[in-house]
């Protein structure tokens, strides 16, 4: 008789049967993922989740800890990845009761983001917080005279991660991988990163997918020339769908053209009392800089069961606190925004005035000046392990 699932951490046992979950449900490609973050030289075994059923494996995903930065405010935070369940027991709550382990074990993990199956994490008290990038589809590039271009290796990992840096330092909102994803992604067959070099500039980008089409991700690059020299040694005479990003050059002029995404990251935002106390110092920066330089008041922020309330003294956010359901913000003097909205409003491409203009319960009020302030709408720059 099938009990309540064992909720646990993989066991070195296990993994064949995990392999064949991801096999069968995500493809088999994805098996090398797999195997290199549980038995390569980076493993990490104890990031595994799985479900049992009947003391089996039935369903599985892993953890993928974060460097994330709103504005000029760091925060930790993890992405979810290769979720996956056997066919025959799908439906049946494994994903939520994995997913309330996770939730449990990283509480202070601020942020969690998936690129993942549309509406399912929904269910599970994620968000579509953050637009996915478009893509320049472009044929024909060549390596440009005077560009030399390698393929990276373990020892360039901190190079990786400084180019990277720099590149999301004109998003307003970035996540960044570990060290430890570089490496498995350098180890990971269905990858390749290539760093080039013209003796005065960098660039760096990964290449993900088939010989005629290739995804060109995490490109950094300060010229356009920088991004032509990555992009055409990964397509290598194919396509290359090369992913915008706020820090690039204008990817227009490669020429080709260029997709939409149309879809989004999934993000939630654990604690948004903790969240909003820590963005203090970029409300105040915010502050100084607008129209509101210098204002006093009382700040109210309700998700209408419960609400967050700050002071503001001379331009100068005193601490977050607590309180309890405010079902009428406006008339209280302050603002209204559901909670599934809240990773948008904090995250997201609309704003605070953006997202009140397309939901009804997004209320701003007599402070709709200080919300578009406080929440203005972010450009972005999130990594994930898989392309998304």
């Amino acid at each position: 008789a099938s009990m309540d699932p064992e909720i646990g951490t993989i066991r070195p046992e296990e993994y064949d049967r995990l392999y064949g979950i991801v096999g069968e449900q995500i493809g088999d490609e994805d098996v090398e993922d797999v195997r290199v973050s549980l038995e390569g030289p980076h493993a990490r075994p104890g990031d595994w989740v799985v479900a049992r059923v009947d003391g089996h494996v039935a369903a599985c995903a892993v953890v993928v800890p974060m460097a994330a930065r709103i504005g000029s405010v760091a925060l930790p935070a993890l992405q979810v990845e290769v979720v996956a369940t056997d066919p025959s027991h799908t439906g049946k709550g494994l994903q939520r009761a994995i997913f309330g382990e996770i939730h449990a074990r990283h509480p202070d993990r601020l942020l969690h983001v998936i690129e993942g199956i549309p509406f399912f994490y929904r269910r599970l008290g994620y968000e579509y917080a953050i637009p996915q990038p478009s893509q320049q589809v472009v044929d024909g590039l060549a390596i440009p005279d005077g560009w030399e271009v390698r393929d990276a290796t373990h020892a360039d990992v901190a190079l990786l991660m400084e180019m990277q840096e720099e590149a999301q330092g004109a998003a307003g909102v970035a996540v960044a991988h570990p060290a430890h994803l570089w490496h498995w992604v350098i180890e990971s067959s269905l990858y390749r990163v290539v760093v080039a070099s013209n003796g005065v500039e960098r660039a760096m980008a990964r290449g993900y997918g088939s010989d005629n089409e290739r995804y060109v991700m995490e490109t950094a690059a300060t010229s356009i020339d920088g991004v032509r020299a990555v992009a055409a040694a990964l397509a290598d005479g194919g396509t290359a769908r090369i992913y915008h990003r706020p820090g690039l050059p204008d990817l227009t002029g490669l020429g080709g053209r260029t997709d939409p995404s149309g879809y989004a990251y999934y993000a939630r935002l654990t604690d948004p009392a903790a969240v909003l106390d820590l963005l203090r110092p970029e409300f105040d920066a915010r502050l100084a800089t607008s129209d509101l330089a210098g204002w006093s008041g009382r700040f109210l922020l309700s998700q209408y069961r419960r609400s967050f309330v700050l002071d503001v003294v001379d331009g100068v956010c005193g601490p977050v606190r607590t309180e309890g359901p405010v079902p009428a913000p406006v008339f209280a003097g302050g603002s209204g925004v559901p909670p599934d909205l809240f990773a948008h409003l904090v995250l997201g491409s609309l704003g605070a005035v953006g997202l009140a203009e397309r939901h009804a319960d997004v209320l701003l009020g007599a402070q709709a000046d200080l919300m578009a302030t406080l929440f203005p709408a972010r450009t972005a720059d999130v990594h994930t392990w898989v392309a998304p």
